[in-house]
């Protein structure tokens, strides 16, 4: 079960990561991955600086969430401690936090 849990982890990773580079190289928005449904592409003022501005943290962000799966279905495969469950636990939760921050951040700035 927790296997399938960090393989969801890792690919969520690797897909902030991917969007990132992908709206980096289009110029375009992933409206799914950096905005509410709420709010609409064409609300952004400034695109390009708007990507600008959140590349480099998704990337990041991105990295840290899989690095944190991978870390934890290591753990899991090698009869690992509850205390690198628990840290691998809260480096993603903390990455998440800090991904809602860097959205909500970079949607004030170019809105």
């Amino acid at each position: 079960m927790y296997d399938l849990l960090d393989f969801v982890i890792i690919f969520s990773g690797m897909y902030l990561a991917y969007a990132a580079i992908t709206m980096k190289r289009n110029g375009e928005i992933m409206a799914n991955v950096v905005l509410n449904q709420s709010i609409k592409e064409n609300a952004i003022k400034d695109k390009q600086g708007f990507i600008d501005y959140i590349y480099g943290k998704l990337i990041l962000i991105g990295v840290i969430i899989m690095l944190s799966g991978i870390a934890n279905m290591v753990n899991s495969y090698n009869q690992g401690s509850s205390l690198i469950n628990l840290l691998t636990l809260l480096v993603f939760a903390g990455a998440l936090v800090a991904y809602g921050m860097v959205t909500k951040a970079a949607l004030q700035k170019f809105m």
